[in-house]
């Protein structure tokens, strides 16, 4: 849209992209843009994690989407201006009055309050921000059936409000139910540039040509950087996930009815599978010994967080495939808990909950590092969080096991 506007209008267009630094630090969820705890009742106290929000690895994987962003937009003769710094800082070096569009992530905290600097910011300048729902989501938000505040509370009432007969067992919808979608193609051609734009933390071409100049310019240790150099991680950009998903979708069509994948000694009886007790000895579209295994169902994710790829492509891709029962029922389960985190918003940051239940809670600082770092003395435990520490991934049932 903004493209489009920008192309009717004769208007020159600048894509912009922060790192933002309280997003990659070690403050309390909730309050890397709340530090004073004002836009919170006092007496509900934040969680304190105590690690970095976004550690080295998984920072090389990002400043790789960044960079691969930045070549697709110079393709279609455009470029990317690439910062760090905080984003209402940032952008207060635009021209007055110019016209700002983001994707708006009404999912965390600490975006939105980020959003409301740069409101505020934009108009001090004369300028304004104007936000999109952009398709981090399945389901654009004008076309749920409800508001957001009245989300359905259990996955089953939040699949048949949208339509689905039952989504634990079938892919079907009722007539009538809530459309997904479709994928907007890419704009072709871009607007230029303006000339000679520079803005307040641009980081110099020479820093964003080697890695390990950028992660120090980030504020990542040399300890910290040989750590994640030292693992291997998979290549980022929209290129790269699209190839991914190219990739599962091959390999499905080699998927025979006498193929069947599971295993006789999954375990399933912790597992969100519509009571099914074990595996079956047919084909099962919703793969749900994938859940127990190491991996996962299409280990897509971590593209879909930088938005490399949407939900709506991957659902619309995923569509006339042998299990494309789970990739609808993963992503809505995705959607669930975006639109829980949507509906209680600050209120899942608080040691107490949504439901503001006074717990126990253990606070040891020695507990928690061996946790981390998987030295429990537990094996299963400490094998989960080893995994994700080098790999940056850990199926469901690790993921499950380990943080309970």
């Amino acid at each position: 849209l903004v493209v489009g506007a920008a192309l009717v209008d004769r208007r020159p267009f600048a894509a912009v992209f922060c790192f933002d630094p309280r997003f990659l630090d070690r403050s309390p969820y909730g309050r890397v843009t709340d530090p004073e705890f004002k836009k919170s009742i006092s007496t509900r106290k934040p969680i304190n994690f105590s690690s970095r929000k976004t550690n080295a690895l998984r920072a090389r994987f990002w400043i790789q989407c960044v960079l691969r962003l930045r070549e697709e937009l110079q393709a279609r003769g455009s470029k990317l201006l690439i910062c760090y710094g905080k984003p209402e800082e940032v952008l207060s070096g635009l021209p007055k009055g110019t016209e700002v569009k983001c994707q708006h992530e009404p999912v965390s905290i600490e975006q939105t309050d980020v959003e409301g600097f740069v409101a505020s910011a934009l108009i001090k300048n004369g300028s304004k921000l104007r936000k999109d729902p952009g398709a981090m989501s399945l389901y654009h938000p004008d076309d749920l059936p409800f508001d957001v505040k009245d989300r359905p509370e259990c996955y089953s009432a939040l699949g048949h409000a949208l339509g689905w007969t039952d989504i634990w067992t079938s892919v079907d919808r009722e007539e009538g139910a809530t459309p997904i979608r479709p994928c907007v193609p890419a704009p072709s051609c871009i607007p230029s540039p303006p000339d000679n734009l520079e803005l307040p933390g641009q980081i110099p071409e020479e820093v964003l040509a080697d890695e390990t100049r950028m992660l120090e310019h980030l504020g990542y240790t040399s300890e910290e950087i040989k750590q994640a150099q030292s693992q291997s991680i998979p290549p980022g950009g929209e290129p790269f996930a699209r190839l991914h998903l190219e990739g599962w979708l091959a390999r499905q069509k080699k998927t025979q009815e006498s193929e069947n994948p599971q295993s006789p000694d999954a375990v399933f009886w912790d597992l969100p599978c519509a009571g099914q007790q074990g595996p079956s000895k047919e084909h099962d579209p919703f793969q749900w010994v994938n859940l127990s295994t190491p991996n996962g169902g299409m280990r897509i994710s971590h593209y879909m967080a930088v938005g490399c790829i949407s939900a709506r492509e991957i659902f619309h891709r995923a569509a006339e495939t042998p299990n494309f029962a789970m990739v609808a029922h993963r992503l809505l389960w995705r959607d669930f808990h975006r639109l829980y985190a949507i509906k209680y918003h600050r209120r899942i940051a608080w040691l107490q909950g949504p439901a503001r239940v006074e717990r126990t809670w253990k606070d040891d600082p020695e507990i928690a590092e061996a946790w981390k770092k998987g030295l429990t003395g537990v094996p299963y435990i400490d094998a989960c969080q080893r995994e994700l520490q080098q790999t940056g991934w850990l199926a469901y049932k690790g993921r499950k096991t380990s943080a309970h």
